[in-house]
């Protein structure tokens, strides 16, 4: 079958687009139906979500508020945090200066270099 032939061997027909005027809508509005199940099943969800919230575990995890011991182990976590980012900062710090100090040594070399060819030795 070829595309474009339908079941019965007749060629589809090209249907033109619509030309936009300035009556065309640009959005089309559909009414929501409520009807009986709509509501039942939106009453549903609500008993439903307030039913999860009350759980035991998600209430004990998302509603009491942090033991001493959870702060604790945050600001030890915090505090390696910050020491490792100090000594990152030292290092890339180090690195820095090597790099500019390198960059001096190539220049004073191409300098050497550049005055030993003026130079010439007879």
């Amino acid at each position: 079958m070829m595309a474009g032939d339908y079941m019965n061997g007749q060629q589809a027909q090209q249907q033109q687009p619509a030309a936009l005027t300035t009556d065309t809508p640009i959005a089309y509005y559909q009414p929501i139906a409520i009807t009986p199940g709509t509501i039942k099943w939106v009453i549903g969800a609500v008993v439903g979500i307030i039913g999860f919230l009350a759980s035991a575990p998600v209430a004990e995890r998302y509603l009491n508020p942090a033991k001493q011991s959870d702060l604790e182990t945050l600001a030890r976590v915090v505090q390696v945090i910050q020491t490792g980012q100090a000594e990152s900062r030292e290092a890339l710090n180090r690195l820095t200066l090597a790099v500019d100090n390198l960059a001096g040594i190539v220049t004073e070399i191409k300098q050497a270099k550049n005055a030993a060819t003026k130079l010439k030795i007879r």
